[in-house]
């Protein structure tokens, strides 16, 4: 993100990914704490261009957002190997000021 931001959400742009954690780190050697666990619908057939927005469940600081995926859907015969195309954090004012 650049500078530390309290992030309150995610919007993303996903195809094939199931399962998702979220983490938010203040450094990029520090510690990732996890911020939500979502289940995302599969677009694979439809290629939508709505994004999920992911509730983080309040502000969290940092200057990393990471992603894990835990789990996607099986492919369909026309898709490709495709999982996450974009994502968008909301950005607020850093919590320390």
């Amino acid at each position: 993100l650049g500078s530390a931001y309290g992030v309150s959400k995610l919007a993303i742009w996903n195809i094939s990914v199931k399962h998702l954690k979220v983490m938010i780190a203040p450094d990029a050697a520090g510690p990732s704490g996890e911020v939500g666990a979502f289940t995302l619908s599969d677009q694979q057939s439809s290629v939508s261009l709505r994004a999920a927005v992911l509730d983080l469940a309040g502000k969290h600081l940092g200057r990393y957002v990471r992603l894990s995926i835990e789990s996607e859907y099986p492919a369909l015969s026309c898709s490709s190997d495709l999982s996450v195309t974009t994502i968008l954090p909301r950005f607020l004012p850093s919590l320390s000021s």
